[in-house]
């Protein structure tokens, strides 16, 4: 009983930093798996909303295509040729005749000059 005693004291000096080790070792492999785990699902969520916008972004170019064909003038149908528009003659002021009011240099005023007072 005394060796089975002294075995046990002594497994348990000698190997107790070893399971101290192991228990530490055991603790941190369990947290790398739980980050592991959660940026697995950070990862699936981000291929997601990828996903998401590559398929938002191609209905948005079908779209937008789509609506630049039906802008365009379909080649079938001739478009019709425009009418000519007779142009519109102005009408001439009532006072001033049509052939314009004459212009003899007698008519028209002289600039005054300056002249010099002595």
């Amino acid at each position: 009983m005394i060796r089975a005693s002294l075995a046990a004291l002594c497994l348990t000096v000698l190997c107790g930093p070893v399971l101290a080790q192991d228990a530490d070792m055991v603790v941190r492999v369990n947290r790398l798996e739980g980050q592991v785990r959660q940026l697995s699902g950070q990862l699936e969520q981000a291929q997601f909303q990828t996903r998401k916008l590559e398929e938002q972004l191609r209905k948005f170019q079908q779209d937008v295509e789509f609506r630049f064909q039906e802008l365009k003038p379909s080649p079938k149908v001739a478009a019709p040729a425009p009418q000519a528009v007779a142009p519109v003659a102005k009408p001439k002021p009532a006072s001033i005749p049509a052939s314009g009011p004459a212009v003899t240099p007698a008519s028209v005023p002289r600039p005054r000059t300056a002249t010099a007072v002595p």
